[in-house]
């Protein structure tokens, strides 16, 4: 959990900001339904505030009471919000976090994730990467008030944020969509409810250097005290929706790619004489992408697309998808390369986990990119049985569409024999091609293009998942 705390004056911050009006509805009595006991609020500065993160089994009450007996917050593995400095993240900075976070499965890229879903079955502290159109993080929070060390009063509550990129007839859209809520708002002990609860207050964009800037649309900003927040989650979690969003031409070559990381956040504006009078703290930042690569229109291009820049898998299925022939194969050449044609017992097979990705090679990008696929498919298939038995096909791994495919070796120096070549069904060979394109259009996975070595950059990859 990335914490970024802010000391500046709230009178400043208010200033900036127009009140929100409470939303009472399905509360049979609002007032009796946020009552909570309050101490005198006097200034001095014996009052302080704490913002801490609950880790998973914690709740409030028994953390509050703990505090209370004299157990100190790092006895109680609380995290406390700690001061960050966000800075404009290099493309290296940037990929590093990508290869750290990438989801090691994947679902159906048409489904959303649904309000609460996150909460029940992700962990906190951290992004939950359903694939690259959808996406959740969250957070449970202790609000806690002392008065001359000794915790007085607190507030519980949880931080939603659920990102939707790319889907349905929004293909094509640069729009990324968010959901955010909050709920679980309890009180404990004399808290001091008209303290106020903002989120997003300043947005935390953050472009990649050399990326467009985020433009948002709809307003990512709430606002409301204690008492209203309460009022508003009585009946479930009250939530709202906003879209990021850049524009299209500026970005880095190829595709026109942008690149930007975005922190969720939120701001709590302190009682009077409380300190530090506002305190921030971010979720976790969520990685997010825009192109306009053409060959990834899907025939509705426009201005391109967006999605979230996580690394992920091609899955293929040793049954039930008919490519049996086909994902045997990879997966030998995973899991036993020195078993594989060519010979050569200590070759080394890229492609099985993000660290060791492969990198799209798009054959019409350019004369070299068509020259490199075909010099990929020579140098695989001479390895295969000729002329071929009917109905067989000579399939190569890693693909000719990749940087790392068969002829790897002549542009980069590195092991001539780093691949395998094996003769499968041709039908499933042709199916196996169609998945592999399917997954291309759908997770929009770039050609990234080529440095001074000829070796691929980091700008995007993918590997491969074998499942039963």
């Amino acid at each position: 959990m990335r914490m970024i705390l802010s000391m500046v004056l709230g009178i400043h911050m208010a200033a900036c900001m127009t009140d929100a009006s409470a939303d009472l509805a399905g509360a049979e009595d609002p007032e009796a339904a946020v009552q909570a006991p309050t101490t005198a609020n006097a200034v001095g500065s014996g009052l302080r505030q704490e913002i801490y993160v609950l880790r998973a089994g914690q709740n409030g009450y028994d953390v509050f009471a703990a505090l209370q007996a004299g157990q100190t917050p790092k006895s109680l593995g609380l995290q406390p919000a700690q001061g960050l400095t966000v800075l404009t993240p290099t493309l290296e900075d940037f990929e590093r976090k990508v290869l750290a976070q990438s989801a090691q499965a994947t679902v159906d890229w048409d489904t959303p994730i649904a309000i609460g879903e996150c909460i029940a079955s992700a962990p906190q502290d951290t992004v939950h990467v359903s694939d690259r159109h959808n996406v959740c993080t969250w957070g449970s929070f202790l609000y806690t008030q002392f008065l001359d060390e000794e915790p007085t009063g607190a507030a519980e509550f949880k931080l939603e944020l659920i990102g939707r990129a790319g889907y349905g007839s929004e293909f094509s859209s640069r729009h990324i969509h968010f959901t955010e809520s909050i709920s679980d708002v309890d009180f404990i002990a004399a808290f001091e409810t008209e303290a106020e609860l903002w989120t997003n207050p300043d947005l935390r964009c953050i472009p990649v250097s050399g990326s467009n800037p985020c433009e948002v649309a709809e307003s990512a900003f709430q606002r409301d005290t204690f008492s209203g927040w309460k009022l508003k989650t009585l009946n479930g979690p009250k939530t709202w929706t906003f879209s990021i969003h850049t524009s299209a031409g500026g970005g880095q070559a190829p595709g026109d790619v942008s690149k930007a990381e975005f922190f969720g956040s939120f701001t709590i504006v302190a009682p009077p004489g409380q300190l530090p009078p506002v305190q921030s703290v971010s979720l976790d930042g969520i990685n997010m992408r825009w192109d306009h690569a053409s060959y990834l229109s899907g025939g509705m291009e426009r201005d391109g697309a967006a999605i979230f820049d996580y690394i992920q898998p091609l899955v293929y299925h040793l049954t039930g998808q008919g490519v049996d022939e086909v994902a045997a194969h990879i997966k030998q050449a995973l899991d036993e390369p020195g078993t594989t044609i060519p010979p050569d017992p200590d070759k080394f097979i890229p492609g099985g986990d993000p660290q060791h990705p492969l990198h799209r090679l798009y054959r019409h990008y350019s004369l070299n990119n068509n020259f490199r696929y075909q010099f990929n498919r020579q140098d695989a298939t001479r390895w295969c049985e000729s002329p071929r038995p009917p109905g067989q096909q000579c399939d190569e791994f890693p693909f000719a569409a990749t940087y790392e495919g068969a002829a790897k070796w002549f542009y980069e120096g590195t092991s001539p024999r780093a691949f395998s070549a094996q003769l499968v069904n041709k039908e499933q060979n042709g199916i196996a091609g169609n998945i592999e394109q399917s997954f291309f259009l759908n997770n929009r996975v770039l050609d990234p293009g080529y440095d001074g070595n000829f070796h691929p950059t980091e700008l995007d990859s993918f590997y491969l998942k074998i499942e039963p």
